[in-house]
């Protein structure tokens, strides 16, 4: 073969979202998803990268079995996460919104199936954000100015990695992670 494993993956995902109007220019927004992911991996022998770092080589499960899963070995695992949303916007005019949001972001994990042992996985990611903003226009619609405050709170950021000596791509993960910002523009129509 001319790979060393087979992928199989499924997800779903379902969601919902609704506006209520609160009255005196107050509108709240509420939405709800939910994500599953099923993942799966079975080995299959062929070219690979040797375990001892020793670069491109090949594995033979039945020869090998201490460096390379056994052909046909399968690990799999299902991941799902529920992600909310809550925003409330205040309008007092038609060219000034002020807003508050709060969201969940949610990304599967999985498997890096580079290696011969099908042991090297990496986990779910999720991240919860905070933002404060206002959007404005001025001058007859002509100037648009918009602002954020921001702030984001990763638990296992999923970060890409190739390794050019044995020409492996992998994903791992940063147990934490934060970041703030402000964001600000001002567009001008001339």
């Amino acid at each position: 073969y001319a790979t060393q494993n087979k992928q199989d993956n499924s997800a779903w995902a379902v969601y919902l979202s609704t506006d209520y109007d609160l009255g005196d220019h107050l509108m709240l927004t509420a939405a709800l998803r939910y994500d599953e992911d099923r993942r799966e991996v079975t080995r299959i022998d062929g070219p690979t990268v040797d375990t001892d770092g020793l670069g491109v080589g090949s594995c033979d499960s039945e020869q090998d079995p201490e460096n390379c899963a056994l052909r046909g070995s399968k690990i799999k695992d299902t991941y799902s996460a529920f992600q909310p949303k809550v925003s409330l916007a205040y309008t007092p005019s038609s060219t000034l919104t002020l807003y508050g949001t709060y969201a969940r972001g949610f990304r599967s994990g999985g498997f890096n199936a580079s290696g011969a042992l099908l042991t090297d996985t990496y986990r779910p990611e999720t991240l919860d954000s905070y933002e404060l903003g206002l959007k404005s226009t001025w001058l007859d619609r002509r100037l648009r100015a918009n602002m954020s405050v921001f702030y984001q709170d990763y638990k296992n950021a999923q970060q890409f990695e190739f390794d050019g000596n044995v020409f492996v791509q992998s994903l791992y993960n940063i147990p934490t992670s934060k970041i703030a910002g402000l964001e600000a523009s001002l567009e001008y129509a001339a």
